[in-house]
């Protein structure tokens, strides 16, 4: 079950990445979907998969915890294919470890 601190650090990582997903680097909404949706040209069934969730980098089930650190800003799209896949997804910049 996700602590309380955690939409706090999803907020921050949120902010530290300029919006973006740490993952493939598209715009994601935190907020306001309408303001995104108006903001892109989206619909709303458009922009459901670009919400922003929080992703543990190092898994909670492998020893990640619920810390600043270990929360990056992802999109609902790669936090869901992330946990789908048999290799770990590649990250801006380098590779998860």
């Amino acid at each position: 079950m996700p602590t309380k601190r955690i939409p706090r650090y999803r907020s921050a990582a949120f902010a530290a990445q300029d919006g973006r997903c740490y993952y493939c680097s598209q715009p994601m909404w935190h907020k306001d979907p309408e303001g995104f949706c108006a903001q892109y040209n989206l619909t709303s069934g458009d922009v459901r998969f670009l919400q922003c969730t929080a992703e543990h980098l190092r898994a909670r089930k492998d020893g990640g915890r619920d810390t600043a650190e270990n929360i990056a800003a992802a999109c609902l799209w790669c936090n869901r294919g992330r946990h789908q896949r048999r290799k770990p997804m590649g990250v801006r910049g380098g590779s998860v470890s």
